[in-house]
């Protein structure tokens, strides 16, 4: 297909949406990426039905956010079932220690606070690590999860750690298997940007419907409400075809860049998207993180990224005008 019949479909299109947009576009044969659209749309001031959303979403660098994300059990074979033959002959290298954490897990345990005597729901508990650290400090902590093994494995770590008011079960996040008003907060991390953009909604739906009156909501996942960040971060290969795991190429390889797609089991969130997902709760509030941490990719060197920390500082404050385009977000739904 030539550029012009590409630009020509895509424009009849566009005409059946109510709202103008602006795009920009790129065609190789059938593929076609949006790299930019009104900015007013990823502030959440552009009104659009919910076909319209879905179907903008999905040009996302190619990715059609609408489509199921299945395939997750990688997730379940490599963290859960090799490590559950690990825990056995090597049980202290799943003794938890907090100050291990990544900032973001500190982070929500501080905002946590005291949690003695707490009904706390972890989504995606994955090893149990978390779980157990909220145990230790008195909660009462359920953690779910879909793969069995990861359900065994975090079963054990709770084990060899000495908790015991501490439950993993295996379920999905977008249907709990618990009563209204069971937990009096839900926490996850880096868990929904797993699920399309319809499995967001039903989760922080559910997280909604659990949680007791007074009860809080944390989420930290994955932000991009740039779409010029978005497309110039992914120009650049990131990791080693050799680790299929971590690696993910430039969108400028064509056929490795389709398969990447073809195969995620993930994708980046963005403002709109969640504070949709967070309609019933009564405020929301956003933290950002790691504008210039982009640049980690493409120019190396501990300096250089001790730089852009020590920026991002200042360019994710609360009043910085340009605090949103931080590439993770800490999302506070408060019932």
């Amino acid at each position: 297909m030539s550029t012009h019949r590409a630009v020509l479909s895509f424009s009849i299109e566009l005409k059946e949406w109510s709202t103008p947009t602006l795009v920009i576009l790129l065609s190789s044969r059938q593929h076609y990426r949006m790299l930019f659209f009104q900015q007013a749309y990823v502030q959440g001031s552009l009104a659009l039905s919910n076909a319209e959303t879905e179907r903008l979403e999905g040009w996302w660098m190619g990715k059609r956010v609408e489509r199921e994300f299945v395939d997750q059990t990688r997730w379940n074979d490599v963290i859960g079932r090799e490590n559950l033959a690990l825990i056995e002959s090597e049980p202290e290298r799943f003794v938890v220690d907090a100050a291990g954490f990544n900032s973001w897990s500190n982070k929500l345990l501080d905002l946590l606070g005291d949690v003695s005597g707490k009904r706390i729901l972890e989504f995606g508990s994955g090893r149990g690590e978390f779980s157990v650290e909220l145990a230790r400090r008195g909660a009462s902590v359920t953690g779910l999860e879909i793969g069995p093994e990861l359900v065994k494995l975090a079963g054990r770590v709770a084990e060899v750690n000495g908790v015991s008011d501490c439950f993993f079960r295996q379920g999905s996040i977008t249907a709990l298997p618990f009563a209204d008003q069971e937990f009096d907060a839900v926490v996850g991390n880096a868990i929904l940007h797993h699920l399309p953009t319809q499995g967001v909604v039903a989760a922080v739906s559910e997280a909604h419907r659990t949680l007791a009156d007074g009860g809080t909501a944390f989420f930290v996942e994955p932000f991009e409400n740039s779409r010029l960040f978005d497309f110039a971060q992914n120009l650049v290969p990131v990791g080693s075809p050799d680790d299929p795991l971590s690696y993910r190429p430039s969108w400028l390889q064509r056929s490795a860049w389709r398969h990447y797609l073809d195969n995620a089991e993930d994708r980046t969130l963005s403002d709109a998207e969640m504070r949709r997902a967070a309609a019933p709760f009564s405020a929301v509030k956003f933290d950002y993180h790691g504008c210039l941490a982009r640049l980690n990719r493409v120019v190396p060197g501990e300096f250089a990224h001790r730089t852009f920390a020590a920026m991002d500082t200042y360019l994710t404050h609360e009043r910085s005008p340009v605090r949103r385009f931080g590439q993770v977000g800490l999302v506070t739904c408060s019932k």
